[in-house]
């Protein structure tokens, strides 16, 4: 019999750590009270547990309270299966902001934030929408107020979210006779989250858009032309089906604005706080990887740059960045990007920090320009016939 080489040269495997990796943006947290309880179920406030299944939060709050309504319009939505976390509230009376506010400093992650229609109000959404974009974290209301579809309304919760102009308060409209017909029906903004499990940022083209997607077990509602044009101006989704000659579709989502002061959609932010977390973990990694350190060189920033390029092709390839001009911050010429994004740095950039800049041990600024992909959501025809 043979001699095995470990009698002779005996192997110690140590694995390194791999540096971190890219926050999940399809995580959530739900804010739940003792009140959704089911009956004979404990759960300590202040706490929070991991659901990845609707039937094991089903067998915690059963299937008469709010919060099994946000989370199975969201499950049935899903594609993938991500962190689905229930925060316990010590009481229906903590303000939102508080409630996230701890769920953060616990050290937990989580993304897609879902309140209980009931939690949020004209009162407390101004510092929760000031949190939501300090702390990059999106939130999903869906408003419930005929107020909402009235003309000259200004002062219903939907015309106060437009008018802070947050980024990461993802607001949509339910009809109140669709939610009178069927209490399940309160949550279709948590159905649209649900969708956008299906972008893998380390994927190709899975980029998406909130416009027109078909939401599951959501019901369509049917309002007017004018309702219509208020939520639009207002920035505020709406859930409908789209007919054509006796043929009608499934419910969309449409008008999926957020209601950012930039003219921004839902997949603009949601895509602008993938690609800032990727470069900033990508270039962390890089950093620290070699593990003896990276000189104030042009060899080594070559290296920084490269590493955002590649990061930012990744999110070309996926789909958010797209192929297009923008102006050159230096000439002030047209400057095609052909992969949607363009780094404004040379290596030798480095050689001229000052000393004082050198003990600083900081690179210089990398300066990214991306152009987002967009997406179309309309198609105009002109139909010339003789």
């Amino acid at each position: 019999m043979a001699v095995d080489i470990s009698n002779i040269v005996p192997i110690s495997v140590s694995i390194s750590s791999a540096g971190l990796a890219d926050a999940d943006f399809t995580s959530s947290v739900a804010f739940a009270d003792l009140t959704d309880l089911a009956a004979g179920v404990t759960f300590p406030v202040n706490t929070y547990r991991d659901y990845t299944t609707l039937t094991d939060i089903v067998t915690t709050f059963g299937t008469s309270s709010e919060i099994y309504y946000l989370a199975s319009s969201y499950f049935a939505n899903k594609t993938r299966s991500p962190v689905f976390t229930v925060f316990m509230k010590s009481s229906a009376s903590v303000d939102p902001t508080a409630a996230a506010s701890q769920v953060a400093a616990s050290g937990v992650w989580r993304y897609n934030h879902f309140f209980k229609n009931s939690d949020i109000k004209t009162d407390n959404v101004p510092a929760l929408a000031s949190w939501a974009d300090a702390s990059n974290r999106a939130v999903w209301v869906t408003v419930s107020d005929a107020a909402a579809i009235t003309a000259g309304s200004t002062t219903d919760l939907a015309s106060v979210i437009s008018e802070l102009g947050a980024r990461h308060v993802f607001q949509g409209f339910r009809a109140p006779s669709t939610l009178a017909a069927d209490v399940t029906q309160g949550y279709p903004m948590n159905a649209l989250a649900g969708k956008f499990t299906k972008w893998n940022p380390a994927g190709t083209n899975t980029a998406i858009t909130g416009e027109y997607q078909n939401l599951a077990s959501v019901t369509a509602d049917g309002l007017s032309p004018t309702a219509i044009g208020i939520l639009r101006a207002k920035k505020c989704a709406y859930f409908s089906k789209v007919v054509s000659s006796g043929s009608a579709t499934g419910c969309m989502a449409m008008n999926t604005q957020s209601p950012s002061a930039y003219g921004e959609w839902i997949d603009d932010v949601i895509g602008v706080d993938m690609l800032a977390n990727a470069l900033q973990v990508g270039l962390f990694n890089w950093l620290v990887q070699p593990q003896t350190k990276r000189g104030l060189d042009a060899k080594n920033f070559s290296g920084a740059i490269t590493e955002a390029g590649n990061v930012c092709k990744q999110y070309f390839d996926n789909g958010f960045l797209g192929a297009g001009s923008i102006v050159d911050p230096d000439t002030g010429k047209e400057l095609y990007l052909a992969n949607g994004f363009y780094i404004n740095n040379d290596p030798t950039d480095v050689e001229s920090l000052t000393t004082a800049e050198r003990q600083q041990r900081t690179y210089p600024v990398l300066n990214v320009y991306v152009l987002r992909n967009g997406a179309a959501h309309l198609i105009p025809v002109s139909l010339y016939v003789e």
